[in-house]
């Protein structure tokens, strides 16, 4: 990879931020966002650990690279333990790793240096151990993955309190139950301990935060139902064509064969609800990313069959093998590209404005932006962030306006924002912001363009602002 893709691009801007928020746990000091906590904007605690460590050894773009190619042996060791957990024969195993590795946009995430991967790995492993908890090396590791998980996603957090009832259950009937009872609490509270304490010391939360900002920057709580059911099913929808429609769908359904797999339907149904009701954007933002979490849960309805006592569900789940193999190998080329895409887009669009600007502007200018990440790593500007991942007096702006309004005033807020941080230079994606210029000149924003690539960024000069009354 390192020597096919040289220089080496990552395709989404939040995988800068992970390196970012790295740099700045080393340097001790944020110069992009100043007075802000270097952990703000971290979804992943763990990852961004795994990349802070990797900086002692190694330049930027290779910690983070690093930390993948960690990532994805621990990814294919889980699938193949998995088959095997089930007795599956090695063609059954090496079929079940190929898909894993293959199906839907599984390449473009496990390569994104997003926490998207880890987070596919620490529930695969879960589900291995909850499996096989009558193991006793599983009865330890389990907990600690329980109390891992939050720090890994934060959505993870429900499925480690479903883990934690279901070995509640299993450990309730059996002798030393208040030993076995202590053991399970004891180990989840000293693995999770350490991340919210560092969480806490350092942005006063217990808890990563960053969904705060997205939700009150989309907007979408107070959608009605049927806008949100309509936006949802297109996120939804474009998950199971990505995988093949029978794929998921058979693999969901067949989760309610075991115990372990109820429990993966549960979590599925949960989240994907909550997605629903609370940021249904969350279904297809960053090529699905928040959905790829629950594959593994997915994969394992499909492996489970093998050992199914019923002979029609194992030989239903090894067609349903053979159908999810030759899908995923003809998508293969199409999940590719997209990840080729946006690497492309960020070696093209992404590093072409951050070289211009930094060529161009004045060393000690404040830019307003709204992608975060890569102009946080490849410049030295001051940056305020419009949306609130780094910049965390933005979120109180559109928690007042843009949240209520569902998005209608939301060229308010930052207009109000850029009166708070008086920005020299205002930076906008236009696929994201379409139309911000132009709405801040009507607002009173005297804006002279710079540098515009078409479909892609703008960077304008912020010359003067003048107050509009509206009647």
């Amino acid at each position: 990879m390192l020597y096919t893709f040289s220089p080496f691009y990552f395709p989404i801007d939040d995988a800068y931020i992970f390196l970012h928020n790295a740099q700045v746990l080393h340097l001790g000091y944020d110069q992009n966002y100043p007075n802000t906590p270097a952990l703000y904007g971290t979804t992943s605690l763990v990852h961004l650990a795994l990349v802070a460590l990797n900086l002692f050894w190694l330049s930027p773009l290779y910690a983070l690279f690093a930390v993948q190619c960690l990532i994805i042996p621990l990814y294919v060791l889980g699938l193949l333990r998995l088959a095997f957990i089930f007795h599956a024969n090695l063609i059954q195993a090496i079929a079940f790793l190929i898909i894993g590795l293959t199906i839907g946009l599984v390449p473009h995430h496990l390569l994104t240096g997003m926490d998207t991967a880890l987070a596919m790995v620490i529930v695969l492993w879960a589900f291995i151990f909850a499996e096989t908890y009558q193991q006793k090396i599983s009865q330890y590791v389990l907990p600690a993955l329980c109390g891992l998980m939050p720090f890994v996603r934060p959505e993870l957090a429900l499925l480690a309190v479903l883990l934690t009832l279901y070995q509640f259950k299993l450990i309730y009937s059996k002798p030393h139950f208040k030993k076995s009872l202590l053991l399970l609490a004891s180990i989840t509270l000293l693995v999770a301990m350490p991340w919210i304490l560092w969480n806490w010391f350092d942005t006063g939360s217990f808890f990563p935060e960053t969904m705060t900002a997205k939700i009150n920057f989309f907007a979408e709580l107070y959608f009605p139902l049927k806008v949100k059911l309509f936006v949802a099913s297109v996120g939804f929808s474009n998950f199971l064509l990505g995988c093949g429609y029978l794929s998921l769908l058979g693999m969901f359904i067949l989760l309610l064969r075991t115990p372990v797999g109820r429990l993966g339907f549960i979590f599925i149904i949960i989240l994907f609800t909550a997605y629903l009701l609370i940021f249904p954007t969350a279904s297809f933002d960053n090529k699905g990313r928040y959905v790829y979490i629950t594959l593994p849960i997915f994969l394992y309805g499909l492996i489970a069959t093998l050992q199914s006592p019923e002979k029609y569900i194992r030989r239903c789940g090894n067609l349903l093998m053979g159908y999810c193999l030759i899908f995923s190998l003809a998508h293969l080329p199409t999940s590719w590209s997209v990840y080729m895409s946006g690497r492309n887009d960020m070696m093209n669009n992404y590093n072409a404005v951050a070289q211009w600007c930094n060529r161009h502007l004045p060393a000690n200018s404040k830019l307003l932006i709204h992608d975060a990440g890569y102009m946080s790593y490849a410049t030295s500007f001051q940056l305020v962030d419009l949306v609130g991942l780094k910049t965390p007096s933005s979120i109180a702006f559109h928690r007042k306006l843009t949240l209520p309004s569902q998005g209608s005033k939301r060229f308010e807020a930052i207009s109000e924002i850029m009166q708070y941080n008086h920005p020299n230079y205002l930076l906008i994606s236009s696929n994201v912001l379409f139309g911000l210029a132009d709405d801040l000149i009507k607002r009173g924003w005297k804006l002279k363009p710079l540098y515009v690539l078409p479909e892609s960024f703008g960077v304008y000069q912020i010359q003067s602002y003048q107050k509009v009354h509206r009647f």
